[in-house]
């Protein structure tokens, strides 16, 4: 590959090895239009004249196809059309929104996701990028511009999206939410783009494939003797889970783990397309896997506010970017 670096126009240009595509020189993703140029921080650029035959095969720059990188190595894929040079995965996060009354007018139904998640996705190298819910929207307008797709905790699932009426306990709902997750869920799960579900996120991949949930697990399920919504810090394990062996989590977790609880909501009707990967002493289902254990894994807790104090949680995080680099 050509690329003339420098910190003014006419420099010379510097002939690098085929796939080689320093970090130092190529600092982060923008599309490539008409004349490509790229800015480094120190405020030069970098002129990308042509692609090497031997890193993209047959194929050229001028072909529908992006380059993606990592840190350490590069890769093709289809962009529709568009030319795009990636330098990190970057990960779609579904946006709750702020149901409370404000004095400050921009935090009435502002859409906002948990920090200790998007830092987590940040620290280990992608880029987390929060997606408010947008009526109308469509998946596929968003899957080809992500790698990944998480779908965090938030508000209970309205019970008509399986078929049943609201019952008294039922807590708060959000239907534009529960319909943009759906279609974002969709389109991410026919591309066959890694998935990962947290806490309401584990329950309405199950609704979105099929299955149901308890609307209030303590007054629905018998068999619930443990408290799922704790009453200690949010941070806090407070109860232990059994991982089952071939599982996902079974390989980042182990025979057991300790785990936060903070849902009234649970699984009931696990979806066909879905097998439980993890139960509470009492019974309750807290977690689900694609049968591939490798595209979809759900959990009913908040890794999300454990992997600060609590490492083993990180891991969770690690195994699901390690599986969208697999798949760019």
């Amino acid at each position: 590959m050509w690329i003339s670096a420098g910190s003014k126009r006419g420099e010379p240009a510097e002939n690098l090895a085929p796939g080689s595509f320093p970090q130092k020189v190529i600092h982060r993703c923008g599309q490539l239009w008409g004349k490509p140029r790229k800015y480094r921080p120190d405020g030069g650029f970098v002129n990308v004249r042509s692609v090497d035959k031997g890193m993209l095969g047959s194929r050229s720059l001028a072909s529908p196809f992006a380059i993606s990188y990592n840190g350490t190595n590069c890769s093709a894929g289809k962009t529709g059309g568009r030319r795009k040079l990636m330098s990190k995965c970057r990960i779609a996060i579904t946006a709750d929104t702020y149901p409370y009354a404000s004095e400050v007018t921009n935090l009435v139904e502002a859409p906002f996701a948990p920090r200790g998640l998007v830092e987590v996705i940040a620290r280990l190298g992608a880029i987390p990028v929060v997606l408010p819910d947008v009526p109308g929207a469509r998946g596929e307008d968003y899957v080809d511009l992500f790698d990944g797709l998480i779908i965090p905790g938030g508000p209970d699932v309205d019970p008509t999206l399986f078929g049943e009426e609201p019952k008294w306990k039922i807590g708060r709902t959000n239907y534009k939410r529960d319909l943009f997750e759906l279609e974002l869920f969709r389109a991410f799960y026919q591309a066959g783009k890694p998935i990962f579900g947290i806490c309401r996120g584990c329950q309405l991949i199950n609704i979105a494939l099929g299955g149901n949930v308890y609307q209030d697990l303590p007054s629905e399920d018998p068999q619930c003797t443990i408290r799922h919504s704790q009453g200690a810090p949010g941070g806090y394990p407070t109860h232990h889970v059994t991982l089952v062996p071939g599982s996902n989590l079974f390989e980042s977790l182990g025979e057991k783990a300790y785990v936060n609880s903070r849902h009234h909501q649970a699984i009931h009707r696990v979806a066909e397309a879905l097998e439980v990967t993890a139960v509470a002493p009492d019974g309750v289902q807290e977690s689900v896997e694609s049968h591939d254990h490798k595209q979809i894994v759900a959990v009913q807790w908040h890794p999300e506010n454990m992997w600060q104090e609590h490492p083993e949680q990180l891991k969770l995080f690690e195994d699901f970017l390690a599986r969208v680099k697999e798949k760019v």
